[in-house]
This record gives C-alpha cells, sequence and structure tokens, in this order.
C-alpha cells in the first residue's frame, strides 16, 4: 500500500464499487470499536490448506493466524459494500493458483476498468431569508466571500473556445456564461457548475437553464451567506445525493469555513471523515478535504445502481 492512498475496485454482478482507502479503514475501525475484528480475519486453515502457499509473499506483515494487512484490508472493502456477506467461507488465492486456473486473465481486465477522470460540481448559494430552491437558483453574482472561497477551489477559465473539460457548459455561443471555474486535482479534471455566474432568465422562475446542470450532478457545495439553514428537501432532483454545506465565519477576526455533510439516507457513510469541531482555519486544508469528498463519493455513486428514493 505504501503511503499513498488506493481505491478498492470489486465487482459483484452488475454493480462495481470503487471504495478509496478511507473509507475502508474507516470500516476497520468501527468493526474492532465493536468487537468483530475477526470479521476480518481469515479462517483457521484445515492442514491440508496449510501447505497451500499464502496469499501474500509478504510474511512480515502477517500476524499470527497469518492475516496480512493487505488481506485485512481486502475483507473491510468488501465489507462496505455488502456489509451482511459471511467471509468466513472465503478462501483466498494465491498467484500460482490464479495462474494454472486461468484466472489470471479475468482479473488482469479489471485494469482496463475505467476510473472517471473527470467530475463536475455543483455550487449553489444560499442567502439569508431564501428558503426554496427558485431563491437559491436566481441568486446572480459573486460575494467577497464566495469570490474568496471559488478561487481557493478553482481557476477561472473563458468558456469560449475552451478546449478542456466543460461538462456540458456551451463553449461556443456563450449560451453557459462568459466563464466558468475549474480546477486539476490528482490528474484529474474538475469543473464546477456555479449557479450564480450562469446567465440568469428574468421570466425563468425556476431557471432551468442554471438548474439543468447542476440538477444532474452527484454533489453540490452548499455556500451560506448568512444565517439560513440548507433544507436538501427543497430541491427537486433525481440525481443530486450529496450536499456539502460551506459557512464562512469569523473567530478571533480570522475567517474559518465551516463545512457539514448531508447525504441521501440510501448513501453509506464516506471518507474522509470531518475533523472535530468541522472548522478549516487553512485554505489549503479546506481545498484538500472538500475535493476528495466529493471525488470520492462521484467515484462509488457512478458506479451503483440509481437510487429512487427521496430524502
Amino acid at each position: 500500500m505504501g503511503n499513498q492512498p488506493v481505491n478498492f475496485v470489486l465487482l459483484f454482478e452488475v454493480k462495481r464499487y470503487v471504495i478509496h482507502e478511507y473509507s475502508v479503514k474507516e470500516i476497520q475501525a468501527q468493526l474492532e470499536a465493536k468487537g468483530e475484528s475477526s470479521r476480518l480475519d481469515k479462517p483457521v486453515p484445515s492442514d491440508h490448506h496449510r501447505r497451500l502457499r499464502p496469499f501474500s509473499r509478504n510474511h512480515h506483515h502477517a500476524n499470527a493466524d497469518g492475516n496480512t494487512v493487505n488481506s485485512r484490508l481486502m475483507r473491510a472493502a468488501i465489507l462496505y459494500a455488502c456489509p451482511d456477506l459471511d467471509l468466513s467461507s472465503f478462501k483466498e488465492l494465491s498467484a500460482e493458483s490464479t495462474i494454472i486456473s486461468g484466472l489470471e486473465k479475468d482479473l488482469l481486465k479489471y485494469d482496463e476498468i475505467h476510473i472517471p477522470k473527470h467530475y463536475k460540481f455543483g455550487l449553489l448559494t444560499i442567502q439569508n431569508d431564501q428558503t426554496t430552491e427558485e431563491s437559491w437558483f436566481s441568486n446572480t453574482g459573486l460575494s467577497d466571500n464566495l469570490q474568496d472561497f471559488i478561487n481557493i477551489m478553482g481557476t477561472k477559465v473563458e468558456l469560449k473556445g475552451y478546449s478542456g473539460y466543460a461538462a456540458g457548459l456551451d463553449t461556443k455561443t456563450g449560451e453557459s456564461g462568459d466563464y466558468a471555474y475549474v480546477s486539476k486535482w490528482k490528474d484529474s479534471d474538475i469543473m464546477f457548475h456555479v449557479a450564480s455566474i450562469m446567465p440568469s432568465r428574468a421570466n425563468d422562475k425556476q431557471q432551468v437553464s442554471r438548474k439543468k446542470h447542476i440538477g444532474n450532478d452527484i454533489v453540490c457545495i452548499i455556500f451560506i451567506e448568512g444565517n439560513e439553514v440548507f433544507n436538501p428537501k427543497a430541491i427537486r432532483s433525481q440525481f443530486l445525493h450529496v450536499y456539502i454545506v460551506v459557512r464562512p465565519e469569523m473567530v478571533d477576526e480570522k475567517r474559518q469555513w465551516r463545512v457539514e455533510v448531508i447525504r441521501h439516507k440510501n448513501v453509506r457513510l464516506f471518507g474522509p471523515a470531518l475533523p472535530c469541531p468541522p472548522l478549516f482555519h487553512n485554505d489549503s486544508d479546506l481545498k484538500e478535504y472538500l475535493m476528495l469528498k466529493c471525488k470520492q463519493n462521484t467515484i462509488v455513486r457512478q458506479h451503483r445502481l440509481m437510487f429512487t428514493y427521496f430524502y
């Protein structure tokens, strides 16, 4: 594993799960806290199986029962995807066994499975006394705090003639506005659908031209400019299922960022976890957390069956 976070790619029938190492380790910690860490252990082998080659050659990472770090992490990843699965009868194959059985060719095909390199996140602002999605989607312009926040997260680009990942925004006629904000994160291209800088239609109460982009995103950042409380039930969308609420606060004359994560009831808890208290003093830490949180949830959700329930 090294020091770099990894994704666990699991395939079960028609479902595909891409699970970040943060989430896997959280499951592992939860099981240990509940006294259920034995679910991550391999069953005690019989005399016949003791003679077979182990799954991992890194014997120095194995404990007395032959459980390696990688083995326990992989079992935690499986339980993240299928929490009720009984792993006591599972067997781990050696590299030699996979070659002899012909399974190696099938496993190598997994390396060809596409993990997205492009991501799109919505960004919606809420001001005081605004409680409806119509009012939220009608906000126009960038306040000082919002401008600072979006500068932390991305870079301003002119849309007309833009050749990078546009996430559905028009780059020819100006229909989606004059500019947008993009970012590059860990070799991934990210486009922010910022509602307040998209063209506003005076005779369109629902601002369909804005909502058609953000309403089809999976993750939306909600930027609170005041004391209003965000209610996810106010937004009608079949795709949005995670909202990351960001609120600037002044503490000892220094600005900090308070973050809250609201997820659809069918979305499992996923990492990275928020600090306690959920305040970010450093802009770089804020960006790293939000990028990881948005990207991790998008990867996992894009490869699961579409949910049909509401909050």
